[in-house]
């Protein structure tokens, strides 16, 4: 017998949509979404909802409240940080971090910006792999007590990975049923050079 899930979570009682996502093991990247401000303020977010769309645009979803969402408006530019898992640390720390105004969020959980090659925000140094991206659109969603959450899609401009030799062996986070969890990165393997790439 099947049960219906209720997608209101408004109405109490109901087996509210999100705890079948929890069920069904829904998993995405955990990515460090570096963005800068007006002023120059590197801003850094932890972010689980992430995936790509086609073979070069990234959609995210953030709120309408932080400082990433303003600084993308704003700026139209981002960039994905992908990190490994022994940054887990650093990652949770971004999660929990007190926003003020230090100049360069990164550097105060403890890891280090470096320049991209086509947008403003940096890149992670110590992240395994990049997705620089341009805003091709936004869009409200739901709103939330604080604000709305929206979704936005990006054009990635511009990627970069570790040496290969350097991460076959390693892994890159994800995000599973609200932990962290490890996930290969053969995803990262040269494409054979005897294979055609139609």
């Amino acid at each position: 017998m099947k049960r219906d899930i209720q997608l209101d979570p408004a109405l109490k009682g109901q087996m509210p949509l999100n705890w079948l996502w929890k069920q069904v093991g829904y998993f995405s990247h955990v990515a460090l979404v570096t963005t800068m401000s007006e002023t120059g303020h590197v801003a850094v977010e932890v972010n689980t909802w992430n995936t790509p769309v086609g073979s070069n645009m990234v959609m995210m979803q953030c709120a309408s409240y932080h400082d990433t969402y303003r600084n993308i408006l704003t700026q139209g530019e981002f960039v994905f940080n992908y990190p490994r898992v022994d940054l887990i640390d650093q990652v949770i720390q971004a999660g929990r971090a007190k926003r003020g105004p230090t100049l360069n969020e990164v550097s105060t959980i403890g890891l280090t910006p470096i320049p991209s090659t086509q947008v403003k925000p940096p890149r992670i140094a110590q992240c395994v792999a990049h997705l620089e991206c341009a805003l091709l659109w936004h869009r409200a969603t739901e709103m939330r007590e604080k604000g709305e959450l929206v979704v936005i899609v990006g054009q990635v401009v511009a990627a970069s990975v570790e040496d290969v030799a350097d991460i076959y062996e390693g892994s890159i986070l994800y995000a599973e049923r609200d932990e962290f969890a490890s996930c290969p990165v053969d995803r990262f393997r040269p494409w054979p050079e005897d294979v055609e790439n139609n």
